[in-house]
């Protein structure tokens, strides 16, 4: 869990499957449900993340609850989000390919 801005950040799960985005062919990914607690208030957002962008999914959980603290930060708020899958994507640092040493 980590805290940004008062709100607790969570991973709750993740829903594994190729979704289509807007802009060419289905891709693998996940889409996460964030559980966000602000003064005893729960509020759960979906954050996609692409299997390309996230690389190992053992290390993604902290890397969609480090997202969103930093969209927190950046000045985001859970409240501005519909709630729609997509909506909101991890823009993570691309991941090397595991057969790329260089």
């Amino acid at each position: 869990m980590i805290e940004a801005a008062g709100w607790s950040i969570a991973v709750a799960g993740q829903l594994r499957a190729h979704f289509k985005p807007p802009d060419g062919p289905s891709r693998a990914g996940a889409d996460w449900a964030v559980t966000l607690t602000k003064d005893g208030q729960p509020r759960r957002i979906l954050v996609r993340a692409w299997d390309s962008d996230i690389g190992s999914q053992t290390r993604a959980g902290p890397l969609v609850e480090a997202y969103v603290a930093g969209l927190i930060r950046s000045g985001w708020s859970p409240e501005a989000q519909s709630g729609a899958p997509g909506e909101l994507v991890y823009g993570g640092p691309k991941a090397k390919p595991w057969w790329k040493v260089w």
